[in-house]
């Protein structure tokens, strides 16, 4: 006798199979997107922290530089050290060496005129807008006192400054977020010496801390002290100080040792060496 034997049929998988299965995918589905987008998140608050910390410091530099060559000529009736200590307006304005002013076209009909007293002095004028925290930087020849919400000619230096706070050091020691220096001007026009109400000079030191606006709430905030180099006003027709510049004491005496070791004094001179 033969027995024929039956095949086994395919087993399908069930309903309830089914929806096990997209319960599990949609789990995983789900923190995958949540893994994903915590990962976005973050890498988008750590990028927004970090151009603000780098704006923040190419603000604070600009300031830095603008502070350390700060410079009032008691010949120069435009020589002026103001910091209203605010928030809002013009917060500082100062006459600095930091700046080279740029000369006027000129035209065939108009000669080139030559350049003012102090041509490498200029007028920096910063301006905050609180509430639209942008701030502005100018540099002119001439002082203005009509400072509209966006100066014509300004440069914007951030359009998220919440605040820019000073600490000025006068020469006995003692802070202030207000200074007030302005050659007084006689009926002659002369400014050879300083005004009677205010300060006489510039501070010796100046702390800077400028307050940026990050994402969610969040600040971010960078600080300096600033070492004035030319904190006395200088005589009429006297050039500003520089760091990096030798005084002429310095290069007479330099020159003598020289000459005396026999060696040529100028660099270009046959023999020269350093």
């Amino acid at each position: 006798m033969i027995h024929h034997g039956h095949g086994r049929r395919a087993r399908g998988y069930t309903l309830l199979e089914v929806m096990v299965a997209l319960v599990v995918f949609a789990i995983i589905s789900v923190a995958t997107g949540f893994a994903m987008s915590m990962a976005l998140r973050n890498d988008a608050r750590v990028r927004s922290r970090t151009d603000a910390a780098e704006e923040a410091r190419s603000v604070l530099s600009v300031l830095i530089k603008d502070l350390r060559n700060a410079y009032a000529s008691a010949g120069n009736s435009n020589s002026c050290f103001l910091a209203t200590g605010g928030d809002d307006g013009e917060v500082l304005r100062l006459t600095t060496s930091n700046v080279r002013l740029r000369r006027p076209p000129t035209s065939d009909a108009a000669p080139e005129a030559p350049p003012p007293p102090q041509s490498d002095v200029g007028i920096v004028t910063y301006y905050l807008n609180h509430s639209e925290q942008t701030l502005y930087r100018t540099v002119t020849s001439e002082p203005s006192d009509d400072m509209a919400t966006e100066p014509p000619g300004a440069d914007l230096l951030s359009r998220r400054v919440m605040g820019l706070t000073l600490r000025l050091v006068s020469s006995d020691g003692s802070d202030r977020s207000e200074w007030s220096y302005e050659p007084a001007t006689a009926a002659t026009g002369a400014a050879d010496t300083a005004t009677a109400q205010g300060d006489t000079e510039l501070p010796v030191m100046a702390e800077v801390m400028v307050e940026l606006a990050g994402r969610a709430g969040a600040t971010n905030t960078a600080s300096a002290m600033v070492k004035i180099i030319t904190p006395s006003p200088q005589e009429r027709g006297q050039a500003p100080a520089t760091a990096a510049t030798p005084s002429t004491g310095t290069r007479k005496a330099a020159i003598g040792a020289r000459a005396a070791k026999g060696l040529p004094a100028h660099p270009g001179a046959p023999g020269w060496r350093p």
